[in-house]
């Protein structure tokens, strides 16, 4: 059966790719979800599976953990990959799946740079890369399932894992059986040009998490197993004791430093690198009025100011090096000795003090270098116990020497008992919020389905309502941008009259009714759908030779793949516009 559709796909490619995914892919988006279903099938049906339905959407959500895509395109692929008849895959080969370069290293890779690899030089993931990665997914998909203990949810997400790997090799193999090289379907432009030139009426009801104060009891007994089962985020960093050996320049630099007066390109060079040190240093400059400012002969000027910058810069340099030559003699294969470090500091002119214990959520500020130079410290090890040169004030250079360390450990509850109560309030706040918002939404769909307008059902429960003005994508307003793609990921699958599941953004949860949609017919001769028609042929090819097919045409019925698509074409339009 496969190789049959594969012979004819080979020979009919355009009109059966056209056919199949643009018949189903157009009449959903711009007949099926956006005009409502008709019969007995929900509205908010696509391909047989119930987006709103927790249950239904469930396999493909945790499809698109896998994939890296939205559910509704896994929900096409799948379907797809069923009209195709693509077998289920064998234990080895969803493991060979997992394992392979395109599959993890593409998705950290550019399509470009993926292409320029040859396939004798393709990595593999070894064990233990394979184990993290699965991992990762698993605890993606178990912090979807609700109601269980950390335990249970891991053993379920496991199994719905090996699933979801399975479908998804399917749908890739689906993808490959579809997807014809250099080839872009003259349909994905016109879907394009309608999703882009679509005008939106949307109304909204914002519940505001800031007015939300539940009262939340700390008991030990709700704490402990809190703490337990996130240990290792309370974990304290590892401990550093340093000396830290402060060196001035003396006049072995300055002789070194000092030299004609430097070229003015140098010293312009040198005021633009260093601006805002300057700016902090020299009362008065500007960089731009660089020509008065380095003109002796005017009477506002700041060259003998930059030249004493340049020079102390120079001797600091100077200094630099001499130090670092010198650190060449404290061998590392000899242990940390305080004595011998003393005398290496005072052997070169330094000053050598005591930094007591300290990590990297307890820089002290009372130092004697600034925090941010003491951060290096952190990386000393006992076989690295002296660091490089860095640069401090004043024409001054510093080295750490590591005299201490104590590791990192997981504390004891009682020792971060007030921070653990602090994160379980925080979580316990935002579980209650979540339950909140879902309760609410099912009583302002309840009031809309009784006759009640949504803005008038809202407002009743206490949300605040808003009606922007009919927009378009590359045109969305101030109060809907927060939301971002996800906007168009849940609006695209609900019919006109619908109203999405809640949204979030930031402490908010946004329930937006989608009042309606025109499209307008496309223009054969617009320049725009042109455009489109010449970037997915580029596209297409770019794809094709990564070896792995991410085209418009299989992304389905996705906004969210859109929104992103449109970013070029929408900055080119309006830089354009502006001009």
């Amino acid at each position: 059966m496969i190789t049959w559709i594969q012979t004819s796909f080979q020979k009919h490619h355009k009109l059966a790719l056209g056919t199949l995914l643009g018949i189903t892919i157009v009449s959903f988006v711009f007949f099926g979800a956006w005009s409502g279903a008709g019969g007995a099938r929900p509205k908010s049906s696509f391909l047989g599976v119930d987006t709103r339905s927790q249950r239904e959407i469930e396999p493909y959500r945790d499809i698109a953990v896998v994939l890296q895509k939205d559910p509704v395109e896994c929900i096409l692929g799948k379907h797809l990959a069923d009209a195709a008849q693509i077998p289920t895959p064998t234990d080895a080969q969803a493991a060979a799946f997992v394992g392979d370069f395109r599959f993890f290293y593409g998705r950290l890779l550019t399509p470009r740079i993926a292409a320029g690899i040859p396939e004798t030089e393709l990595p593999k993931l070894n064990a233990e890369q394979r184990k993290n990665f699965l991992d990762a997914l698993t605890a993606r998909i178990a912090a979807s399932i609700e109601g269980a203990t950390p335990p249970a949810a891991k053993k379920a997400a496991a199994g719905r894992l090996v699933a979801a790997i399975k479908q998804a090799w399917r749908i890739e193999e689906a993808t490959k059986l579809l997807a014809g090289p250099e080839y872009a379907p003259p349909f994905e432009a016109t879907l394009q040009w309608r999703v882009l030139n679509t005008t939106w009426t949307l109304e909204t009801a914002t519940l505001d998490a800031a007015g939300f104060k539940p009262e939340i009891p700390t008991p030990d007994d709700k704490l402990r197993p809190f703490f337990d089962a996130r240990a290792e985020t309370f974990r304290i960093p590892p401990f550093v004791e340093v000396a830290c050996a402060v060196f001035p320049t003396d006049k072995r630099d300055r002789d070194a430093a000092s030299s004609d007066a430097p070229p003015e390109r140098d010293l312009r060079a040198f005021i633009l690198n260093n601006k805002d040190a300057l700016a902090l240093e020299i009362t008065g400059l500007d960089t731009a009025k660089l020509d008065e400012q380095l003109d002796a002969s005017k009477p506002d000027n700041k060259r003998a100011a930059i030249l004493k910058a340049w020079n102390d810069s120079r001797a600091r340099d100077a200094l630099a090096g001499r130090i670092s030559e010198a650190l060449e003699k404290l061998s590392l294969d000899d242990p940390f000795s305080e004595e011998r470090v003393a005398k290496f500091t005072a052997a070169n002119g330094g000053k050598l003090s005591s930094v007591p214990a300290f990590n990297s959520n307890s820089i002290p500020k009372t130092a004697p270098v600034p925090a941010d130079l003491l951060r290096h410290a952190l990386t000393l090890t006992t076989e690295q116990w002296r660091s490089s040169v860095y640069p401090a004030k004043n024409g001054q250079v510093v080295v750490f020497f590591l005299k201490n360390t104590k590791p990192s450990r997981i504390p004891e509850f009682a020792e971060v008992r007030e921070k653990v109560a602090a994160e379980y309030t925080a979580a316990e706040k935002a579980r209650l919020f979540a339950e909140l918002a879902t309760t609410t939404g099912a009583k302002i769909r309840e009031a809309v389905k009784d006759g009640k307008k949504f803005t008038d059902a809202a407002k009743t429960l206490g949300l605040k309502t808003d009606a922007p003005k009919p927009f378009k994508p590359d045109n969305v307003p101030a109060d809907l941008q927060p939301l971002g793609r996800q906007l168009w990921r849940e609006a695209a699958i609900v019919a006109v009259g619908e109203i999405t599941p809640v949204l979030r953004a930031g402490d908010k949860a946004v329930f937006v009714h989608v009042v309606k949609r025109d499209t307008p017919a496309p223009d054969a001769n617009d320049p725009t759908l042109k455009y489109f028609a010449t970037n997915n042929a580029r596209r297409a090819a770019e794809f094709t030779l990564s070896g792995r097919d991410e085209r418009p045409a299989v992304a389905g019925a996705s906004p969210i793949h859109w929104t992103g698509f449109f970013d070029e074409f929408i900055g080119k339009r309006k830089t354009a516009e502006a001009e």
